[in-house]
């Protein structure tokens, strides 16, 4: 991220010299600049080049930086101490994709390393993680709940995993009592069975949350191919596919497994706190119990009425609780139950929180921001 910034900090000191308007040139057209004055200007470059001696590519100071892109890494959580001090420790908020490998907090290196990620990988996709925080959300869309009548997705409900052969595998289990925190990173393991058995019994606040990149999806992969296709079916002959559904005909037409699913499972009681996802598009679906939703518009309407605590690859939490009684929901926002044979549209980067209102098992269905560079060439 510095290297970026003192590039642009350099080109800046060099057009400068040159007398060269650099907002009037494409990223291409001014490295083309930058070599045609190399040659034909080479005094006024090595000018140029003594005065920046000071603007290395590992020591920009902040105050160097032009204000536009300051409030471009403040967004990102950046500040002059941490950004000064290169510690990533100083930011405003814990951004995790502006950390390169090395900067990951332990917990942090050993989930991604479970999940195959190494130095060199990490590096080479981190861009692809990063999308604007403060971007606004969908202020067009509200949340839309759908009877789906999905018989074959249905099956798999809590008597079917109870029933499994090998309920004795270790599953991650994360935090279901805590609102303050992220819903990132895992609490626990335990056997399904002993989860199960608890979840059951109401002796647990955990939940087991299959998603992304976790582990547990290459034991669930039949399953996962019922989900995405059932759960696609169901929306494109639904109101909300068609031809101006909010599940959009290019989604339509992709085959299944280019969709993202997830499972969650969670006792009476048990919570997500406050986040927007940057998914652009978001289904959950509910086969057993019953699931509060509390939503809340990121738009116009709550511009800077909340700032983000934690940023991670595709979601942002506050650690606020929006759930309480207590809490007045701003303008527009929506308190919706959610019930067995439903599933809800959560809109684009809309703030929300979901509470269990009895034991839960229901399946997502996204298509997340990473696939979305491969529908473009669609």
């Amino acid at each position: 991220k510095k290297l970026q910034i003192n590039c642009y900090v350099l080109l800046e000191a060099l057009a400068s010299a040159m007398k060269i308007d650099i907002s009037t040139l494409s990223l291409e057209n001014q490295e083309n600049a930058n070599s045609k004055s190399s040659s034909s200007s080479s005094s006024s470059s090595s000018s140029s080049s003594n005065s920046s001696s000071s603007t290395s590519s590992s020591d920009v100071s902040w105050v160097r930086i032009d204000p536009e892109k300051q409030k471009e890494m403040e967004a990102r959580g950046w500040n002059k101490k941490a950004w000064d001090k290169d510690d990533p420790s100083l930011m405003t908020f814990y951004n995790e994709v502006e950390l390169d490998w090395h900067q990951l907090p332990e917990e942090r290196l050993t989930f991604w390393t479970d999940r195959g990620y190494y130095k060199e990988k990490w590096d080479s996709e981190e861009d692809k993680l990063h999308e604007s925080i403060y971007t606004e959300g969908d202020a067009n869309t509200e949340p839309t709940v759908i009877k789906l009548p999905l018989k074959d997705l249905c099956r798999f409900d809590f008597s079917f995993f109870e029933s499994l052969e090998n309920n004795e595998m270790q599953v991650e289990v994360y935090h279901g009592a805590d609102l303050t925190a992220a819903d990132e990173t895992p609490a626990a393991k335990m056997s399904l069975k002993d989860f199960l058995s608890q979840l059951q019994d109401g002796k647990t606040t955990y939940k087991f949350v299959v998603k992304d990149l976790d582990m547990e999806k290459s034991q669930f992969e039949e399953l996962g191919k019922v989900i995405t296709q059932n759960i696609k079916d169901g929306l494109t002959n639904s109101k909300l596919g068609g031809n101006n559904g909010i599940f959009k005909v290019e989604w339509q037409k992709l085959d299944p497994e280019e969709f993202n699913w997830s499972m969650w499972m969670g006792a009476k009681g048990t919570q997500t706190p406050m986040h927007f996802d940057t998914d652009l598009f978001n289904f959950l679906y509910v086969v057993e119990g019953k699931k509060r939703v509390v939503l809340i518009p990121n738009d116009h309407r709550t511009a800077g009425m909340f700032k983000v605590k934690e940023f991670y690859s595709g979601s942002a939490w506050t650690g606020i609780d929006i759930l309480s009684k207590d809490f007045d929901l701003p303008e527009g926002s929506f308190d919706i139950e959610v019930g067995p044979g439903e599933g809800i549209c959560i809109p684009y980067r809309w703030w929300h929180s979901v509470e269990n209102m009895e034991n839960t098992l229901a399946y997502g269905f996204r298509v997340d921001f990473l696939g979305a560079i491969g529908m473009v060439e669609l």
